[in-house]
């Protein structure tokens, strides 16, 4: 087990979010009642659902096993940017604020 887990979002310079790997566990609590892993979780599939929804994006997702998630977005329009940025923007001040207050069980780094 990885006892903490490692969120990577790659972003383009204007901060077009392009790829996003989150890979281990939590260990907060017992799973199913582990609330990191579930803030996580809500902040990751609410951005992906939003980013699949949209008809001109292509996201490819990688879900191989519990305690990984990683997507990235393959194609894109001009029409395309202002979600991108706001996904960026909104999943790097969730789970910075996450990290804040769990630094022993989540951890971000933010590539652009």
């Amino acid at each position: 087990h990885n006892f903490m887990i490692k969120v990577l979002l790659e972003c383009s310079e204007e901060g077009l979010l392009q790829n996003c790997l989150a890979e281990g566990h939590a260990d907060y609590a017992p799973k199913g009642k582990d609330i990191v892993c579930a803030a996580l979780s809500c902040l990751l599939r609410t951005v992906l659902a939003q980013l699949k929804a949209k008809k001109t994006l292509i996201v490819k997702t990688q879900i191989p096993n519990r305690g990984m998630l990683a997507f990235s977005v393959e194609e894109f329009t001009k029409d395309d940017e202002f979600l991108l940025k706001y996904a960026s923007d909104f999943l790097i001040t969730g789970i910075s604020q996450l990290v804040e207050e769990f630094p022993k069980h989540i951890s971000l780094r933010v590539d652009k």
